[in-house]
């Protein structure tokens, strides 16, 4: 009888997730970042009043790391949903109690989709920059301007303000960062500062 139960258990769970699963097209992932690449890019040609060219291998690594992203959320969902089902079940929870409990990891997993979507556009926005910083060939530094409020992380309060050569990098506590996000939901970015040879 238990094994049947666990077994009807995880049917349902493999079905709920199945459903649930977040799919996510490759091409609009890619559309998307190739977006906010160019845009980035547009600006800094107006900046410095040149011409830059996008780098196809930094979109392919970000559109990469962005699918890692999206495919740990999709097993973060999948394993969060698959324990509070099993744990409701066993409890002998009903149908409401049940759909409360889906509804709590799907909104959990809405929010961290979101988080994913607005740090990597914010990555391909300061990746672009840099990129066509470096294309300009002009004496540049790159300087970390931080947002600043109660939620600004430790990491970005420390950065604010330091200024450092184009192509060297921000350190902080052992950790490298050639420009933000520093973490998810990171607001910091970049002013860009030529500076006389």
């Amino acid at each position: 009888m238990e094994s049947d139960l666990k077994a009807d258990v995880e049917s349902l769970i493999d079905e709920i997730t199945r459903t649930v699963n977040i799919n996510v097209s490759a091409q609009i992932v890619s559309a998307t970042l190739r977006k906010f690449y160019l845009s980035a890019i547009e600006d800094m040609e107006t900046k410095f009043d040149m011409n830059f060219t996008m780098d196809e291998d930094k979109l392919k690594f970000l559109t990469t790391y962005t699918f890692d992203n999206i495919k740990d959320l999709n097993n973060y969902a999948k394993e969060s949903l698959r324990k509070e089902l099993s744990q409701g079940i066993m409890n002998l929870e009903g149908v409401d109690k049940l759909q409360e409990r889906i509804k709590d990891v799907m909104d959990t997993t809405k929010n961290r989709a979101r988080l994913i979507a607005r740090t990597e556009a914010n990555r391909a926005l300061k990746m672009a920059s840099l990129d066509a910083a470096r294309q300009s060939g002009l004496n540049i530094e790159k300087k970390w301007l931080s947002k600043l409020d109660d939620k600004t992380s430790q990491v970005c309060k420390d950065l604010d303000g330091k200024q450092i050569p184009l192509n060297e990098k921000f350190s902080h506590k052992g950790e490298l960062y050639d420009s933000p996000p520093a973490h998810p939901n990171c607001m910091s970015t970049l002013q860009y500062i030529q500076v006389k040879s």
